[in-house]
């Protein structure tokens, strides 16, 4: 009897986990069992390489078919695969196999990648040089994928298009150290995900100033500033060019918060002083100095965040707490311990509000669509926004693309609210209604004249009206304060 191997005999959870269509339109329960899956590759990694790239390249296989039906607008699922595939790529690169056992893992992986109808695994191309993890593997692939890639990035629109192995050609180039053909393939006019390929060639060649120049020629809307700041730092290390570097450094080292992003740049560059990091962060965020806060207190420069705490507007909500309990009450403090002795009654008087005053529309209307301008709302960050909202996303969780700009037209509209709150404050008159008020048991002041009375001149006419009982008026009932 034939022995089985042992990929096969092993019996992985993940994989009835990952069949077609497994998966809803939750994207937790996938997020979940992707994490699972990776968790339990990796442990089986420990104690044999080889069956573990068997069981990543099975779970890159399964992945994108098992989350057809995932609703990824948040983007929360399409990060996870992302984070797969980069814990992943190592394991297949690094495992113990021949050249017979190697291709056959490129060749499914490479039939996944085609297959894959919606884009979950199309940054593994960008790992493909890796993946052959040698020259001759990797040159290969090269010559098997140069002629559908020079078409595809040819100046003629008529044999120019889409080949989902463009980024796969370009990487195994690279790998293969075939730098002068990779450069001359990417002269035509492309975008940055190819571009970085020449970057990096002209940077493997020596080089270093001519990659550093392309770089910074290549920055578009459409291409990411982190990651060609990411690229030339890496450049200007390699060559031991620190001071240089650090000029990158602070736009290219971003962490998910304002501290996570400090400590990073600090672990990078540990020779340069912390007041000295702190201060070239704060002016990379203009508008935003308080948020540094955090940084500047975990290092003990307490004079510094007490600085960036004031340069920053207090929220306008904190500000005016101190009135609203007053407005929710309805009363409001105006002589003293006793003022509710000298209310009057309902049939005798009436309280009258003054609304708010408010901008006008057109104004309110311009300075919004001036703040939404201003956001910077970039394609992507407001497809992230306009998912998330669709997708019940808690506001706390949403993509940072997405939640920034949405506060800056906040943070504009609360700006309107609050000049409109200071231009007229809320004001409270008790109209007497003609009829004469009990007199009043203890020390209690006065009514204070209307404003309307103290207006009036010493000589102007007083002609007066006759009084009406209290039952003939209408009733009005007040307006609710909140």
């Amino acid at each position: 009897m034939r022995k089985r191997p042992i990929s096969d005999a092993h019996k992985w959870e993940f994989k009835p986990r990952f069949r077609r269509h497994a998966f809803g339109w939750k994207s937790q329960p996938a997020i979940t069992r992707i994490k699972q899956g990776v968790a339990e590759i990796k442990k089986v990694a420990k104690k044999d390489p080889a069956l573990a790239a068997e069981g990543a390249v099975s779970f890159l296989e399964r992945v994108s078919p098992a989350l057809e039906h995932v609703d990824g607008s948040s983007g929360s699922i399409g990060a996870a695969v992302g984070h797969a595939i980069a814990e992943l790529v190592p394991l297949i690169a690094n495992a113990p196999a021949d050249a017979k056992k190697r291709d056959s893992w490129l060749e499914r992986l490479f039939e996944a990648h085609q297959v894959d109808e919606i884009p979950y695994i199309e940054r593994l191309s960008d790992h493909w040089g890796e993946l052959c993890a040698s020259k001759e593997i990797a040159s290969t692939w090269a010559d098997r994928l140069v002629g559908l890639t020079r078409m595809a990035l040819s100046p003629d629109k008529s044999f120019r298009g889409h080949f989902h192995g463009t980024s796969a050609c370009l990487s195994a180039l690279y790998r293969a150290e075939r730098f002068d053909e990779l450069i001359d393939l990417l002269r035509v006019d492309t975008i940055w995900p190819y571009k970085r390929w020449a970057v990096r060639a002209l940077a493997a060649k020596g080089q270093k100033a001519e990659a550093i120049r392309y770089a910074e020629s290549s920055r578009s809307p459409w291409a990411s500033d982190l990651e060609v700041d990411s690229v030339c730092e890496e450049i200007l290390l390699s060559s031991g060019l620190i001071d240089e570097a650090y000029r990158y450094g602070a736009r290219a080292n971003r962490g998910g918060t304002y501290l996570a992003t400090f400590r990073a740049v600090s672990k990078k560059y540990p020779h340069k002083p912390a007041g000295e990091i702190l201060a070239d962060l704060v002016k990379t965020t203009p508008g935003d100095e308080g948020k540094w806060f955090a940084a500047a207190k975990d290092v003990g420069l307490y004079d510094d965040a007490l600085a960036l705490a004031s340069r920053t507007p207090c929220d306008r909500w904190s500000r005016s707490a101190r009135r609203r309990p007053a407005r929710r009450r309805g009363v409001r403090a105006r002589h003293g311990p006793g003022r509710r002795s000298c209310l009057r009654t309902p049939t005798q008087t009436q309280e009258v509000r003054s609304t708010m005053s408010r901008p006008d529309p057109i104004q309110y209307a311009d300075r919004l669509y001036t703040a939404i301008r201003a956001a910077n709302f970039s394609p992507i960050s407001f497809l992230a926004f306009g998912n998330a909202v669709k997708d019940g996303v808690d506001f706390r969780r949403m993509p940072r693309m997405a939640a920034e700009p949405f506060m800056r037209v906040v943070g504009e509209m609360l700006d309107l609210e609050e000049e409109a709150a200071q231009a007229g404050e809320i004001v409270d008159a008790e109209v007497t209604l003609g009829v004469s008020a009990p007199a009043s048991t203890g020390s209690a002041s006065p009514i204070p004249p209307s404003p309307a009375e103290e207006m009036t001149p010493a000589s102007a006419t007083t002609i007066s009206k006759p009084e009406l009982p209290a039952s003939s008026l209408p009733s009005r009932r007040p307006r609710d304060r909140r």
